[in-house]
């Protein structure tokens, strides 16, 4: 069995704090959105056992893990681009807001993946049933909705004649 949930939220938290620390530090919140995709993807592999997963477990696992990577390497990229994320402007030299808002971050992660992280932790492998792949098949129109959405609002934003109409 991977690690127990009890472990899994206390590093959880602890990415997020040493995120928030580092932003402290260093003042900047480049790293705040791929911090947050790296723990969805460390978390998910922690939980798994490696030697006796299931097929219901391996593919949830990797929808989350290409999902994570995907978006992660998306807002990184569009961070390393715009230079600075404008929903931190107010609260960049607060560290006691910084740390709230690392901290709902960890929240996020742990709400989001407790399904995966709780499907993890079974050693039962039951049959797949229809409910199974309805729920992968809306897992891949999501992602692929989600992928197009952003790259459309990124073209959008990088138009010079839209930026009357964007931030």
């Amino acid at each position: 069995m991977g690690l127990q949930l009890g472990k899994l939220i206390g590093i959880d938290f602890a990415i997020q704090f040493l995120g928030w620390a580092l932003s402290v530090k260093f003042r900047t919140e480049r790293h705040f959105d791929l911090t947050g995709s790296l723990t969805f993807i460390l978390l998910t592999y922690l939980s798994r056992n490696k030697r006796r997963s299931t097929l219901r477990q391996n593919i949830q696992s990797s929808c989350v893990f290409f999902w994570a990577l995907r978006l992660g390497a998306f807002l990184f990229y569009r961070i390393l681009k715009v230079g600075k994320d404008s929903r931190f402007d107010r609260m960049r030299n607060n560290p006691t807001r910084l740390l709230i808002t690392w901290m709902i971050q960890g929240i996020w992660v742990l709400i989001t993946l407790l399904p995966t992280l709780y499907l993890n932790q079974k050693q039962v492998d039951k049959p797949l049933t229809k409910t199974d792949y309805v729920g992968w098949i809306l897992w891949l129109f999501g992602f692929i909705f989600e992928t197009i959405a952003d790259k459309q609002k990124m073209s959008f934003k990088n138009n010079l004649n839209n930026k009357v109409y964007s931030n």
